[in-house]
């Protein structure tokens, strides 16, 4: 994500794109495979990343930062490998 100004008492809505190729899926088991079955299970999977903010406060005299921890809850299935995911409401923030 490029760098931009907030201004205050404004919003900002951002989109991103998280993709991963070959990620491991450690103790999802042989039952994953590349063809979709009738009883595909489907494997838990917790997206974690933070973001990372700066605030100037009078000027650039006092630079304030802030970090917030996010953390989504999914579940991965074989239906819809290679589709976007919807998050709204899977995602708590620290």
């Amino acid at each position: 994500i490029e760098e931009f100004y907030q201004p205050r008492k404004s919003t900002r809505l951002i989109s991103t794109v998280v993709e991963g190729i070959q990620v491991p899926l450690y103790g999802a088991g042989s039952s994953l495979s590349s063809e979709p079955t009738l009883d595909s299970p489907s494997v838990p999977l917790t997206l974690t990343f933070m973001t990372r903010s700066r605030a100037f406060i009078l000027g650039k005299l006092v630079k304030t930062k802030f970090y917030i921890d996010i953390k989504c809850a999914m579940e991965l299935n074989q239906k819809n490998t290679g589709k976007p995911v919807n998050l709204k409401g899977a995602c708590s923030y620290t």
